[in-house]
């Protein structure tokens, strides 16, 4: 996952819907400070908290695509169970792929 990318998204998006960084950290259960170092790049979000963001507003599902790729999200989850994190980035993809299908 490319966190600059993610964080810039962040950033658009918060602006575009006049939200300050707090409240997007409520939203996540975030301080505004971690929201602020997200949007930097410095830090990062889970796949669960982007995509309770995309549903909490209302966002379509590729939103962050360009963010991150199957290999990179799978390079990106941090602990030794490949097997698991197989497991949830297929169902992740699984999942987006099916809400855009939907939404079609």
């Amino acid at each position: 996952m490319d966190t600059l990318i993610v964080g810039k998204k962040i950033k658009e998006l918060r602006e575009l819907k006049n939200l300050k960084q707090k409240e997007i950290g409520s939203i996540l259960g975030f301080s505004e400070s971690y929201i602020s170092l997200v949007e930097k790049g410095v830090r990062f979000l889970s796949i669960k908290s982007l995509q309770k963001l995309i549903d909490e507003l209302g966002l379509r599902n590729d939103f962050f695509s360009e963010a991150f790729t199957a290999a990179h999200f799978r390079a990106d989850i941090n602990n030794d169970n490949e097997a698991q994190n197989k497991k949830i980035a297929d169902d992740f993809f699984e999942y987006a792929k099916s809400r855009i299908k939907n939404k079609c």
